[in-house]
């Protein structure tokens, strides 16, 4: 049984805690950070126990995401689609594949060491890709410039 969308709901503010309230985005283009992650954070309550069901889901935002793209920037939308659809989705896809990338215990880290150097401040992306590459100990750089072309 999957949790009831209210239960969703409260994964996803709770997140906010961290990505958002912890630490804000610097400027608003960067709201795929904050909405993104806190929805990625969602996805992997949701399938914590079925790592299949995981991919199927990322699988799905993907296809939906390439059915109907957008023509802006993920790190620049316009202000009428700042909280619109790939600000939560595609943010959710990028964190996803920076997850994969780097792997459980660094991506983690670097999520970890993120809060502690810019908890109760701002981070810009660039600093939040610098603090991941620290971690992972290899550059993003082509994952980064692929999301956000």
């Amino acid at each position: 049984d999957r949790p009831m969308l209210n239960e969703i709901t409260l994964v996803h503010e709770m997140a906010h805690m961290w990505f958002g309230d912890w630490v804000s985005v610097d400027s608003w283009g960067e709201i795929w950070r904050s909405e993104g992650s806190a929805t990625y954070v969602s996805y992997l309550w949701l399938d914590r126990d079925n790592p299949d069901q995981l991919e199927q889901d990322i699988v799905e935002i993907a296809q939906m995401i390439e059915a109907d793209p957008n023509s802006y920037p993920l790190n620049n939308p316009p202000p009428a689609e700042m909280f619109g659809r790939d600000s939560y989705l595609k943010g959710a896809l990028l964190a996803h594949v920076l997850h994969q990338k780097m792997g459980d215990e660094a991506f983690y880290r670097g999520l970890q060491t993120y809060f502690d150097r810019y908890g109760g401040g701002t981070a810009t992306d660039a600093q939040f890709q610098a603090v991941l590459e620290e971690a992972s100990g290899e550059s993003l750089q082509e994952i980064f410039d692929e999301w956000f072309k």
